[in-house]
């Protein structure tokens, strides 16, 4: 029988370390999670109608559970669920992962906008491809791929780390799996919900601006406009620039911007008084001699 090289490798690493722990070496107890042929036909038998990646995905998920200590023992009901749990067991919920992760990274991008492209397509695409990549980048213990995002993107991250590769929702998506729900609509469901919607609402505060100033194109660098708000109305300086702009903007916006939005006008009014603040303290800082004299 075929064995692809990605289970091939998953059951090798189970069976070194269930002989590792044998011999009494890291002095832990470790158990094969495929080490009986029922189990292993289980996982089959759940996963016939499915093609290859669904099944060594599955795999690899036992593998990771294994490997990071959360199964201590595992029997054919735990793999294929019994009547109380409507015949849905870790398989199935392995299986809706899968598809959660491809229904959060399409609707990630519609939610955070095409400015969170690359990042999608870059670091997130790699780690996540697969358990082991995951893994890997875990014990890495590198999070410079985290660093410097927007809070929309902090949210959606964070989410889609517990939602696929964790298990504190794992309760509510074996509800949802129970009640046949598809994968966008486990998006709708209580203690999940709330944190998809808050990754929607702040979605708009990372994202560019563009507009044309009479044909020729501008774009706003992202920032958080709720923090820089706070800050702009904090000194009179700053709220008088601001106020300022809005107002040239508003008397002018349909004459030289008509493509920028009411929003967008307050965002960049914004941003303009930033930029001016910015601007005031370096000018300020490099007429001073070192030591403040």
């Amino acid at each position: 029988m075929f064995i692809s090289a990605t289970i091939r490798e998953c059951l090798r690493d189970m069976d070194d370390r269930a002989a590792y722990s044998s011999e009494g070496t890291d002095g832990r107890s470790f158990s094969n999670p495929f080490d009986a042929h029922s189990c292993l036909q289980a996982i089959i038998d759940k996963c016939k109608s499915q093609h290859l990646p669904a099944l060594e995905w599955v795999v690899e998920g036992i593998w990771y559970s294994a490997r990071k200590g959360y199964l201590k023992s595992l029997s054919i009901n735990d793999l294929k669920g019994s009547s109380a749990t409507g015949n849905r067991g870790l398989v199935d919920l392995l299986l809706f992962k899968r598809l959660l992760k491809s229904t959060m990274l399409a609707k990630g991008i519609a939610v955070l906008g095409p400015e969170s492209q690359r990042w999608f397509d870059g670091p997130i695409a790699t780690h996540a491809e697969s358990w082991s990549s995951w893994l890997k980048q875990e014990e890495a213990q590198d999070v410079s791929w985290r660093s410097g995002r927007t809070p929309a993107e902090r949210v959606f991250i964070e989410l889609f780390t517990e939602l696929v590769f964790g298990r504190l929702h794992d309760t509510a998506l074996k509800l949802a799996i129970k009640q046949g729900k598809q994968a966008a609509e486990a998006l709708e469901t209580a203690g999940i919900a709330d944190l998809w919607q808050e990754c929607s609402r702040r979605g708009g505060r990372g994202m560019r601006i563009r507009f044309k100033l009479k044909g020729w194109p501008f774009v706003i660098p992202p920032f958080d406009a709720p923090s820089f708000a706070s800050s702009v109305l904090c000194h009179p300086s700053q709220c008088l620039v601001f106020l300022s702009s809005a107002a040239i903007l508003c008397l002018s916006k349909s004459i030289l911007v008509p493509s920028l939005s009411w929003t967008g006008l307050i965002m960049v009014s914004l941003r303009l008084a930033l930029t001016g603040r910015n601007f005031s303290q370096g000018f300020c800082g490099q007429g001073q001699a070192p030591g403040g004299q």
